[in-house]
C-alpha cells in the first residue's frame, strides 16, 4: 500500500491510496463467498431432507398416499420425496446458489387433504401418527438446523 498526501489549500488536504493486489483480495474474498454459500446450500439439503424424514415417520397414514406425496425441494429443486410404502427417495440434485442469495428449503405434502391433515387437532390417527406432522418436528429441530448451518459456513474459514 502507497500512502500519499498534499496540501492543495489552507482548508483542503488530498490523501491518496494505492492499494496494490486489490483484485486478488476481492477475488479471494468471492472465492470464500461461493464456498460458504456452497456450504450453507449443502446444509439447508441436509436440513431438508432430514425434516422429510422425520415428517414422514409421523404423517397420517391409511393407505401411504399423503406419506408418498412428501416432497424435499432446496431452491426450487427437488432433492427427496416420499413413496407410497414409506421409503425416502434423494433424487441425487445438487441445487446451488449465489453469494447474496437466500437458501430456502421447503418440505410439502401434495394432497388435497395434507393441509387439513396437518391442522385438524380432532382427527383420530394411528398410533404414532398425528396432525402437526411438520410443524412438530420442525420445531423440536429448529436449533440444530440452525446450527448445521452456521457449521457449515464456520468450516469454509478454517
Amino acid at each position: 500500500m502507497k500512502r500519499g498526501g498534499e496540501i492543495i489549500s489552507d482548508d483542503i488536504f488530498k490523501f491518496n491510496f494505492d492499494f496494490e493486489g486489490i483484485e486478488e483480495t476481492c477475488n479471494n474474498l468471492d472465492l470464500y463467498d461461493q464456498k460458504a454459500v456452497d456450504a450453507a446450500t449443502h446444509a439447508m439439503v441436509e436440513n431438508t431432507e432430514a425434516l422429510l424424514g422425520k415428517s414422514m415417520r409421523i404423517v397420517p397414514h391409511d393407505e401411504g398416499m399423503l406419506e408418498g406425496s412428501g416432497s424435499a425441494m432446496v431452491q426450487e429443486e427437488e432433492i427427496a420425496h416420499g413413496t407410497d410404502d414409506g421409503a425416502m427417495v434423494q433424487t441425487g440434485k445438487a441445487p446451488s446458489a449465489r453469494p447474496g442469495a437466500v437458501i430456502t428449503g421447503t418440505v410439502s405434502y401434495n394432497k388435497p387433504y395434507a393441509l387439513r391433515q396437518h391442522e385438524e387437532l380432532s382427527y383420530r390417527h394411528k398410533e404414532g401418527r398425528q396432525a402437526k406432522y411438520l410443524e412438530t418436528p420442525l420445531k423440536e429441530f429448529v436449533r440444530e438446523f440452525a446450527k448445521n448451518i452456521a457449521d457449515a459456513v464456520r468450516s469454509v474459514r478454517r
